[in-house]
C-alpha cells in the first residue's frame, strides 16, 4: 500500500533542517560585552559611535569587527581591537550530516510488494519504492554538503562569531606635564639592554597556555638601541621636558648646551611572552626592569639613580612594540618621581657643568671651530702633505698614543685612555718639539679627551659631522707601535657603522696599531670624521679597527662650529 504523505513529509523535514542554523538560533546576532577599566568613570568609545562607561554592558553586533578607544585626560590613550573567535555552537550545524545521511538511507531502503502477471500467473516481487528511493539516494549522497547552508546563514548574520564577554583594560596614569619654561634642557644619551645574545627571555604560548617554543634575545626578538633612544627622547619631550632638536610643549626649539643633564637607561631584565588567542590573533606581553641614571655631562657623576619595573603589551605576534610601550611606561613612572622632577627644575640647584680641569685653571668655556665644508676631494698624498704636521704623538708613563690639533691656539683631541690617570704627559710635534699639555676635559665613557698646549699659530685639522657611507675611502695618520714611526699613514675603507655598548662606531679595515689610538681618521675631503680608538685582535680576526665619530666627540667635549 502506498503512503502518499511520505514525499511531502520528506521535503518538509529537509527544508526545516536546511533552514536551521544553530548559532543564529541560540546565540543571536548580537552579544553583550562588559568592558572593565581601573578607572571607574572612564568614558569608552566603540567604533567612534557607541559611548559607554566602565563596567556597563553593551550589545555589539557579531557580524563585524569592533575597536575600542579610551582617550581620557591624565591617562595614556588606549586603542583595543576586540578579538572575534569562532562560536562553538556553529559546529552544531554538522548534525545535519548524520540526520540527512540516515534519512536518505531510510528513504532509499523502503520497498514494496509488486504482483507481476506477465507470465500468466501472479508473481510477487519486492522493489524499491519511488520516488522515495531516488530522493533517499540523493539525500544520502549529498548529506556532507547540507551543513554548508546553515553555516552560510550563521556567517551572514554574524552568529558564527563570538566576542569575549569580559574585557579588562588597564589605563596608565600619566605624570603631571612639566612646564618647559621651568625645566632645564636634558636628553637621553643612550639606552642599553644588558642581556647576552641567545638568553631565553620568554616563550610562545598556545591557546591552553602551554609553552611550545622558547623566545631568545637577538634570535627571536631584536630591538634597535637607536630606536629606543629616539623613542625615549620623544616620550620625555611629550611630558614637557626640553629635548634638544625637538619642539617642546611651548613650540620652542631647545638648544643643547654644556649645562644639559645626560640621562642613561640600562635595561637589566626583559621578559617577553607571546600568547595565541585564535589561529590568526595573538597578544604579546613585555616586562622590563630599567635602571635610570642622570649624569654630569663631563665628570659622569651620578646626580640621580633609580630602578623601575614596567610592562607593556600589544595585539601582535611579537615585534618591538611591546618593548617600546614598556619603556614608555617606565618613563611615565620616572616622571612621577618627586626627586627626578625636582632635579629637572630651574631652581638654581642644578650643578654647573664645567669640564674637569687642572686645579687653579679658569673654567673651560668650550671650543668653537671653523665651519666645515666638502668642496674638494684630495688625493692621499695631498692629505698627507697638508695635514700630517697637525698630528702629534702623546707620551705617557707607560707608552704613547696619538692626537691632533683642532685649533691654531693649541687645542688637541685624543683618546681618554691615552691620558687618563697619567701624571707625566708630553705632546711631541713632527718637528721634534715637546710641550706639557693641560688636560682640559676627559670623557672616559666615550674615550675622548681635550688637551691644550701653550702658544698660537699651530697647523690644525678640520672636523666633519657628516656620517660616511659604507665603502668610503679613509686615511689614518698616527704613531703606530714605536715613537719614531710618527706621522705614519695607512688607508682603508669604511667597513660598517656599528653600535658597540650602545655607542656608534665607525668600522674600518685601515691598518691600526695600539699607538694609533687618539689619532685622526680622515675622509677624502681632508676632514676628520672620527678618532681612532681600538682594533680587534684575536685568532682569525684581522683588519677590524674602530673610530669614534666626530659628532660624538664634539658633543662630549663641548666643541662646536662657529
Amino acid at each position: 500500500m502506498r503512503q502518499p504523505f511520505i514525499v511531502p513529509f520528506t521535503f518538509i523535514l529537509l527544508a526545516s533542517l536546511l533552514l536551521t542554523s544553530c548559532a543564529t538560533l541560540v546565540s543571536g546576532t548580537k552579544q553583550g560585552v562588559r568592558i572593565n577599566t581601573n578607572v571607574p568613570d572612564a568614558l569608552l568609545l566603540i567604533d567612534d559611535e557607541i559611548e559607554t562607561q566602565s563596567g556597563e554592558m553593551v550589545r555589539l553586533s557579531r557580524k563585524k569587527s569592533h575597536t575600542l578607544e579610551v582617550d581620557m585626560e591624565g591617562y595614556e590613550k588606549v586603542e583595543y581591537d576586540f578579538t572575534r573567535r569562532i562560536n562553538p555552537l556553529v559546529w552544531g550545524n554538522m548534525a545535519l550530516f548524520p540526520v540527512a545521511l540516515v534519512t536518505g538511507i531510510v528513504l532509499a531502503s523502503q520497498k514494496e510488494t509488486v504482483i507481476d502477471n506477465t507470465y500468466g500467473f501472479p508473481l510477487e516481487t519486492e522493489e524499491y519504492k519511488e520516488p522515495q528511493f531516488t530522493i533517499g539516494l540523493l539525500t544520502a549522497s549529498l548529506s556532507f554538503l547540507l551543513p554548508a547552508l546553515p553555516f552560510g546563514v550563521d556567517a551572514l548574520t554574524g552568529a558564527m562569531y563570538r566576542i569575549d564577554k569580559e574585557v579588562d583594560i588597564e589605563l596608565f596614569k600619566l605624570p603631571e606635564p612639566f612646564n618647559p619654561a621651568e625645566v632645564i634642557t636634558t636628553q637621553v644619551d643612550r639606552v642599553n639592554i644588558k642581556i647576552d645574545p641567545g638568553t631565553k627571555i620568554g616563550g610562545m604560548h598556545n591557546k591552553r597556555g602551554t609553552v611550545f617554543s622558547d623566545i631568545h634575545w637577538e634570535q627571536s626578538v631584536n630591538v634597535s638601541f637607536e630606536d629606543l633612544q629616539v623613542q625615549a627622547n620623544n616620550d620625555m619631550n611629550d611630558l614637557g621636558l626640553n629635548i634638544p632638536g625637538l619642539r617642546n610643549l611651548n613650540e620652542e626649539m631647545p638648544q643643547s648646551g654644556r649645562e644639559s643633564y645626560i640621562i642613561e637607561a640600562e635595561i637589566k631584565r626583559l621578559d617577553y611572552d607571546i600568547y595565541m588567542e585564535t589561529l590568526s590573533s595573538y597578544h604579546t606581553d613585555c616586562a622590563l626592569e630599567t635602571t635610570w641614571r642622570v649624569l654630569h655631562p663631563k665628570t659622569k657623576k651620578i646626580e640621580y639613580f633609580t630602578t623601575i619595573k614596567s610592562d607593556g603589551s600589544a595585539q601582535s605576534d611579537g615585534g618591538a612594540t611591546p618593548v617600546y610601550r614598556a619603556l614608555r611606561h617606565s618613563i611615565y613612572k620616572l616622571g612621577m618621581d618627586p626627586s627626578f622632577r625636582a632635579l629637572m627644575k630651574k631652581d638654581g640647584t642644578a650643578p654647573t657643568f664645567a669640564a674637569e680641569q687642572i686645579e687653579g685653571d679658569a673654567p673651560f668655556s668650550g671650543v668653537a671651530l671653523s665651519s666645515n665644508s666638502r668642496e674638494k676631494l684630495y688625493s692621499i698624498s695631498e692629505i698627507a702633505a697638508e695635514h700630517k704636521d697637525a698630528v702629534v704623538t702623546i707620551l705617557n708613563n707607560s707608552g704613547h698614543g696619538s692626537g691632533f690639533l683642532i685649533s691654531e691656539d693649541g687645542y688637541i683631541m685624543t683618546n681618554a685612555h691615552v691620558v687618563d690617570g697619567f701624571n707625566d704627559l708630553k705632546v711631541k710635534f713632527a718637528n721634534g718639539f715637546s710641550f706639557t699639555p693641560e688636560v682640559i676635559s676627559i670623557d672616559v665613557d666615550v674615550d675622548v679627551a681635550l688637551l691644550k698646549v701653550p702658544g698660537d699659530g699651530y697647523p690644525h685639522l678640520t672636523m666633519t659631522t657628516v656620517q660616511p657611507d659604507l665603502g668610503d675611502e679613509i686615511l689614518v695618520i698616527g704613531t703606530p707601535a714605536q715613537e719614531d714611526l710618527s706621522q705614519s699613514i695607512s688607508r682603508g675603507v669604511v667597513s660598517g657603522i656599528r653600535l658597540i655598548e650602545g655607542r656608534k662606531m665607525i668600522q674600518t679595515d685601515a691598518g691600526i696599531s695600539p699607538g694609533n689610538s687618539g689619532g685622526p681618521m680622515f675622509d677624502m675631503y681632508g676632514q676628520v670624521l672620527g678618532i681612532v680608538t681600538s682594533k680587534i685582535i684575536g685568532g682569525g680576526v684581522e683588519g677590524i679597527g674602530f673610530g669614534i665619530p666626530s659628532s660624538e666627540v664634539m658633543k662630549s667635549l663641548g666643541v662646536t662650529f662657529r
